[in-house]
């Protein structure tokens, strides 16, 4: 409450999110509070309090999400594909809201330790972005936050260990009697240092990131099996997932897989059309300005250089790595990741009902896996 207080007193909008490599905290104030702002984000930053009723309305708060995401298919079936690529040992095989025991058992210890370990300067970075001379927010920046002090712990190094390889399987999360069939076809992907960057968002754009791709034309236009259907490569840390994701009717989740699988087999065989990758490029190239139209694009883009490692001139380098993708460099990549023999199909709906389309197919052999206990 007294934090609410401080900041309305500012006139000020704090906001704090977790994502899956990220934990950042934003404040947005007044060019005349900037000073006072700057020194409330430093004092949330380096002396948390972590008051028991607090943690007791999160924790409740958390809960009903994790309720929510149970009858959610959409949900269901990503944490499903993270949790059959990745295992349960490793962060990214788990979701972000983690499970009605692990949540059960937080108490004020854990979240201390876990602030004490991880949120240090070496971890962290400071990304402003308005009406600020530099030396003024240095002069600030020794005042507010010279005394917080780093540690051995490193969250680039608690992340390097290699991710293994996908091993094709069929997972079934079975809902009774459900209309719909929510479907994942996946396998890991890259990490977002990687150099093929520009080329797979181009290879991705042209395959299932846009409404003209050839897996939303398959699928929605051509076939009817759905109101759309896109793919979409994550790039973390470590190799993130690669994954195409739709929901279908109960009664075509054998062939929507089957014309998934075969839009993935295309795009390794079939070179992509001129114009088709042109309008991928120019797709990518024309969504560049959005990165920067709003203080918070901006400052959530410099964050991005910072948690992955990246140049700060590199979007100035990204249009002219979107411009050299030909197509003899997409169908190299299409080979190296699109490869349907390793992939991951996820299906949550009625398992009787997947079981018996899913038998033509010849896939992998399947696995029947409950939400309580395996997901959430």
């Amino acid at each position: 409450r007294q934090l609410a207080d401080q900041v309305a007193q500012l006139g000020a909008v704090y906001a704090a999110q977790t994502r899956r490599d990220v934990t950042a905290l934003h404040i947005d104030a007044l060019s005349r509070n900037f000073g006072e702002a700057l020194e409330l984000l430093s004092d949330i930053a380096q002396h948390p309090t972590f008051p028991l009723d607090e943690i007791e309305r999160q924790r409740k708060a958390l809960l009903n999400e994790i309720a929510e995401a149970r009858e959610h298919a959409g949900a269901l079936a990503d944490a499903a594909l993270a949790r059959a690529l990745y295992g349960p040992a490793n962060p990214y095989g788990r979701t972000a809201l983690g499970t009605e025991a692990s949540v059960a058992e937080l108490g004020e210890a854990d979240l201390r330790s876990w602030w004490q370990r991880w949120f240090r300067p070496n971890n962290a970075a400071l990304v402003v972005v308005g009406d600020v001379d530099p030396a003024s927010l240095r002069t600030l920046v020794e005042k507010q936050w010279s005394g917080w002090s780093a540690t051995d712990d490193s969250i680039a190094s608690a992340m390097s260990a290699p991710v293994a390889t996908t091993k094709a399987r069929v997972v079934i999360v079975d809902k009774p009697n459900a209309p719909q069939t929510e479907l994942r076809v996946g396998r890991i992907g890259a990490a977002r240092t990687t150099s093929d960057y520009p080329a797979l968002q181009v290879l991705n754009e042209a395959l299932g990131g846009a409404y003209t791709s050839r897996i939303n034309l398959n699928l929605r236009e051509e076939k009817g099996y759905t109101y759309g259907a896109a793919s979409r490569f994550e790039y973390g840390r470590v190799p993130g997932p690669f994954a195409v994701r739709t929901a279908v009717r109960a009664d075509t989740s054998g062939p929507a897989i089957k014309e998934i699988l075969h839009e993935l087999k295309h795009a390794e065989s079939t070179p992509f059309a001129p114009n088709e990758l042109a309008r991928a490029r120019g797709s990518l190239e024309q969504s560049l300005p959005g990165l920067f139209e709003t203080n918070g694009a901006i400052s959530a883009s410099f964050g991005e250089l910072f948690a992955y490692g990246l140049p700060l001139d590199y979007y100035r380098s990204l249009p002219a790595g979107f411009s050299k993708v030909d197509s003899a460099i997409v169908e190299k990549l299409a080979r190296r990741y699109l490869d349907p023999s390793s992939m991951v199909i996820i299906a949550v709906g009625d398992r009787k009902r997947i079981e018996a389309d899913l038998k033509p197919l010849d896939l992998a052999p399947t696995e029947i896996w409950q939400v309580s206990g395996t997901l959430y």
